[in-house]
């Protein structure tokens, strides 16, 4: 595995390269399962400010009353998960519509395979890890590892991505 200080120091590849890399079934199929107990959220108005996502925790905690285990992450551009531990709570919460936290509305679905995908005229922020688009079905570590093989060496994942 290739330090982060090696990553940084090696030659970077040209504008516009890009690696061409098959995953197949057995990378995908348990974080297909995993991912129908979730939710994924967005706020209806993207002028305002989005609230912090320990108020959203909290928020949520208080609101929805969840039975089991619920983890939520930030996947970017608005969009957040909401990863129940048990499928039917997850339908509860859908049932109840949309939510207004603080002064925006919260607008949830049910997962599908093109949430956080980049669409043709979407915009997305930089990051030391440059992947694009990803399909969310496609975060494991095992991709991960092979993705950072056909950039030139893996480094490491963020411990929130991870989970």
């Amino acid at each position: 595995m290739m330090s982060f200080a090696d990553a940084v120091k090696s030659t970077p590849g040209k504008v516009g390269e890009s690696v061409w890399l098959e995953v197949g079934e057995r990378e995908v199929c348990g974080r297909l399962d995993q991912l129908s107990h979730c939710l994924v959220g967005r706020w209806g108005n993207i002028l305002a400010p989005f609230p912090e996502l320990e108020f959203v925790r909290s928020w949520t905690r208080q609101n929805w009353e969840v039975k089991g285990k619920m983890k939520i992450a930030v996947l970017g551009r608005g969009i957040l998960l909401f990863d129940f531990e048990l499928s039917h709570e997850a339908e509860r919460v859908l049932a109840r519509g949309k939510r207004s936290i603080k002064e925006n509305c919260l607008i949830l679905d049910r997962w599908n395979p093109e949430v956080g995908c980049s669409w043709k005229k979407s915009y997305a922020e930089e990051a030391w890890v440059r992947v694009i688009g990803l399909p969310l079905h496609f975060w494991s570590l095992e991709v991960f590892k092979r993705i950072g093989d056909g950039c030139g060496g893996f480094v490491a994942v963020d411990e929130d991505t991870k989970s």
